[in-house]
């Protein structure tokens, strides 16, 4: 292991199979009850700060450590449709825990609506208390698939929605105009 870890971002669109695999089986080993095949990125609209990536966090021999995906992801809001940055996928390897190493994966994703690609960031998660100490905060506004069979229902299965940066949502419902992530 390397004592300075390096984050790696990969061109999902072109990523090479070994790389898919690798990242793959990371993300089956930590949701084991999910679907074995990574799923498709997200269309992008042909923004090049838009573009989708993932970030991992590469052991000796090619095994993934650490993985972040993060994707535009168009949504329907009380300020009308907006693109936004969604984060998926954010996991570090059981062996390689407590490290800093989904720190540095989360932070390096977050940096892209610091450095102005997104206004603001929204996902899911089950662990708050690790995205708060990056600068994101829980938001309890519905979200929802209004594309869905039940377009009332909730479309984050997580128990925490995410806002980054914390207050950057707006109030009221969030239509994920699709499935969510």
């Amino acid at each position: 292991m390397t004592a300075s870890p390096t984050v790696e971002t990969l061109d999902p669109c072109r990523m090479a199979e070994a790389d898919a695999a690798a990242c793959g089986r990371l993300l089956q080993s930590v949701w084991p009850v999910a679907a074995a095949a990574v799923p498709d990125e997200p269309a992008w609209h042909g923004r090049p700060a838009w573009k989708p990536a993932r970030l991992v966090i590469r052991l000796p021999g090619g095994q993934v450590g650490a993985h972040a995906r993060l994707f535009a992801r168009e949504i329907a809001t009380a300020r009308g449709r907006e693109t936004v940055m969604g984060l998926a996928g954010v996991c570090v390897r059981e062996d390689l825990r407590g490290r800093g190493w989904g720190r540095l994966v989360a932070r390096a994703a977050l940096a892209r609506v610091d450095a102005g690609d997104f206004a603001w960031a929204l996902f899911q998660t089950a662990k708050p208390g690790f995205y708060a100490k990056l600068g994101c905060g829980s938001i309890n506004n519905p979200i929802v698939n209004s594309l869905s069979a039940d377009p009332e229902a909730r479309a984050f299965w997580d128990p925490y929605s995410i806002a980054y940066p914390d207050q950057s949502a707006p109030d009221g419902t969030i239509d994920l105009l699709g499935p969510g992530y």
